[in-house]
């Protein structure tokens, strides 16, 4: 694959708190896309937050939000989305699932896609959806309704249409389980 420079394409990045942890979502608009274009892609990812609310953290707020136009490193900062009001209490949630990511990966025949969703409360143990680290459709409608607003929305780093998935990975992130156990962030 080929690689691309950070800033081929138009991003948009916010910054936002889930489960008591700060975290930055990245989108890319398609390459030379307007600055209006680019900002509309927040209004796709309060979307996308606003189909999880079930199993987001009662904290979640968007801290900022910051666009860069296509070759430029420059971001300027935009008005944030929507609120988007999570329904899980944060005492529902372990250290492990505080730090755990819901991630959609895709691609282009030469470049590729990646976003992840923190604060959505993933339960531990045999039988739940994310027991083997991967949830399907079958285990969690959610999934193929970010699917579809991420194929309609979100490209890759050519700035192509990217395929996404029809999955989304679990993860628990190491680094924020090692600070948050080391009390560096709470």
């Amino acid at each position: 694959m080929t690689t691309y420079a950070p800033n081929f394409t138009p991003r948009l990045k916010l910054k936002y708190v889930a489960a008591g942890i700060e975290h930055t979502i990245q989108a890319r608009a398609v390459r030379g896309a307007s600055g209006s274009t680019t900002d509309g892609l927040k209004t796709h990812i309060q979307e996308i937050f606003t189909l999880w609310v079930g199993g987001l953290a009662e904290d979640f707020d968007w801290i900022s939000a910051e666009m860069a136009l296509t070759d430029s490193d420059v971001f300027n900062p935009v008005a944030v989305p929507d609120p988007v009001v999570g329904e899980q209490l944060l005492s529902s949630f372990s250290l492990k699932q505080r730090c755990r990511s819901t991630g959609f990966v895709g691609q282009t025949a030469d470049s590729r896609a990646s976003i992840y969703l923190y604060g959505i409360l993933w339960e531990d143990g045999l039988g739940t959806p994310a027991d083997n680290g991967r949830v399907t459709p079958a285990e969690e409608a959610n999934v193929i309704a970010t699917k579809a607003i991420l194929d309609t929305h979100f490209r890759a780093g050519n700035g192509g249409d990217a395929i996404w998935h029809n999955y989304a990975n679990i993860k628990d992130n190491d680094r924020l389980l090692k600070l948050l156990r080391r009390g560096v962030i709470s």
